[in-house]
């Protein structure tokens, strides 16, 4: 189960869920709204499960998150839950606790953003929290060798828990093609 704050058609996550082998996984997405913020994937139409939370992105909806998500988890009997994004990967390891999901691999999709938007006690509990997901996450992946490198060389990940598989595109779609 993928879940990330909303999905679009082409995007690197959707192509994870329609290009990965039917064979070895039966892929499925959750996002909080039904809404994508460029173009919807699809995916009831083209038989992919699409769970949507019904609640707002927003630190106060995330209680209400963590429980819908848990449920789905649980009732879906989801073996791996992939993460996308900072508030995600909180969200979704809560949830995989509480359902009992084996394994939660959190893709990182961000670089310095933390230490440069942030300061004092504000950055120092956002880095707190991340580690507590990174130490539990089974897999961590990220799109480049920079966000893998501040990972373990600044952040003490263990090198072999980082994975960098860069963003997968489907050239196919009008916005990616050259004129």
């Amino acid at each position: 189960l993928h879940f990330a704050g909303t999905i679009n058609r082409y995007d690197f996550i959707d192509t994870v869920i329609r290009f990965a082998d039917p064979r070895r996984f039966r892929m499925m997405a959750c996002t909080f709204t039904a809404h994508s913020n460029i173009e919807d994937p699809g995916y009831e139409r083209d038989g992919i499960p699409h769970f949507v939370l019904g609640v707002r992105h927003r630190k106060t909806d995330f209680p209400k998150a963590i429980g819908r998500l848990a449920a789905l988890l649980h009732r879906e009997r989801v073996d791996i839950l992939h993460t996308h994004h900072y508030d995600e990967a909180l969200i979704g390891l809560v949830a995989a606790r509480l359902a009992g999901t084996p394994a939660v691999v959190v893709g990182r999709h961000y670089h310095d953003e933390i230490y440069l938007l942030t300061n004092g006690f504000k950055r120092k509990a956002l880095l707190t929290l991340e580690d507590w997901v990174n130490r539990r996450a089974k897999a961590i992946v990220v799109p480049s060798t920079p966000i893998r490198s501040l990972l373990v060389e600044r952040q003490g990940v263990p090198a072999g828990k980082v994975h960098v598989i860069p963003y997968g595109f489907d050239f196919r779609a009008d916005r990616y093609r050259l004129p």
